[in-house]
């Protein structure tokens, strides 16, 4: 499960479109939010090998805390509306 906790870019104890959405905006810049792999450690560098390891635990439910829910920090919220156009493309 740490793994899929690293999948995991929106703090909501799920990896799923959200998630997703953080690493596509993260794409082709220097924002490396989402870089989480390769195993065992990020190599500094934002590629196929992010996006296959999301792939690995795409859907899954981290147990913990309040399932579903994203954490409520102001940056969440700062991200959460930073993403909220991709999402709802990824989501239609």
């Amino acid at each position: 499960m740490v793994l899929a906790k690293r999948a995991d870019l929106n703090n909501d104890l799920k990896v799923d479109f959200r998630d997703f959405a953080v690493l596509a905006a993260c794409w082709k810049t220097d924002d490396l939010r989402g870089d989480i792999g390769p195993i065992p450690r990020p190599d500094g560098v934002l590629d196929v090998q992010d996006l296959g390891l999301m792939g690995e635990y795409w859907l899954e439910d981290i147990p913990g805390g309040n399932q579903g829910q994203p954490a409520t920090t102001s940056a969440n919220t700062k991200e959460n509306l930073e993403i909220a156009p991709i999402y709802r493309v990824l989501s239609s």
